[in-house]
């Protein structure tokens, strides 16, 4: 009985902070696209007296607002993971797969290659383009070469089934890896590479949402790459598709 109360107010401590989350972001939106007008107006009305300091100064402005709208974009992205009710529907995980990785952008100079077995699989349409999605935009996002390759392969079993995806970029040092998942984590200084640190925060989310697992492998000292392990079942349990 403890154990079911203790999970109750956990669940119920979560709902409030997706709540929190989802409109504060939301709240933020008005007032960052006020100080975005009002940069371009100074911008604007000085832009003959406006000295190279003064320049550089506008574009930090601009690049700053522009990161914390994204930052924005991303929070409302996780909050709505634990808002929005599941709708699970049986579908053929190898073609959601290869349609999620056809409708991002991605670099022309990347290679992409999607295999695997034709399975079918009870889940989230939506949870799952999400996860697949952000897959991929961090694999290139924290690419270190112009051109890279990315392979995602599905596998099934008895239960479950697994997406891989594997790249060929510059890996994750061991003792990072527990981190890459929480919120705002990079590798990388931010001003190096531009990224809110949410994708694989919202990728752990959803996959939870789904009743999954994910990993991550790479050893940096032996060879490039990583490998992104995401276990699925594949019936999703239907007691987890109302949460409100």
């Amino acid at each position: 009985r403890q154990i079911a109360h203790a999970n109750r107010e956990l669940e119920q401590a979560n709902a409030e902070l997706d709540s929190f989350v989802y409109l504060a972001s939301h709240d933020l939106k008005s007032p960052m696209r006020g100080i975005r007008q009002l940069a371009d107006w100074l911008e604007q009305d000085m832009a003959e007296n406006l000295s190279n300091d003064a320049r550089r100064y506008l574009e930090l402005i601009h690049s700053r607002i522009g990161r914390l709208q994204d930052l924005l974009d991303a929070l409302l992205d996780f909050s709505r993971i634990g808002r929005n009710a599941m709708v699970l529907t049986t579908v053929d995980v190898l073609e959601e797969v290869r349609r999620t990785v056809a409708l991002q952008d991605l670099p022309e100079a990347w290679t992409f290659e999607v295999n695997g077995e034709r399975l079918a699989a009870r889940t989230d349409k939506n949870l799952l383009f999400v996860i697949v999605a952000n897959l991929v935009r961090n694999a290139v996002k924290h690419h270190d070469r112009e051109v890279g390759h990315l392979q995602l392969s599905v596998a099934g079993d008895v239960d479950d089934w697994t997406l891989t995806v594997t790249d060929d970029g510059p890996g994750i040092p061991r003792q990072m890896q527990a981190r890459v998942f929480e919120m705002f984590q990079t590798l990388k200084a931010k001003d190096v590479v531009e990224g809110s640190g949410m994708g694989l925060a919202i990728v752990s989310k959803a996959v939870a949402r789904l009743d999954g697992s994910v990993r991550v492998e790479s050893d940096p000292t032996k060879r490039r790459g990583s490998r992104f392990v995401v276990r699925f079942p594949l019936v999703v349990r239907e007691a987890h598709a109302p949460e409100s």
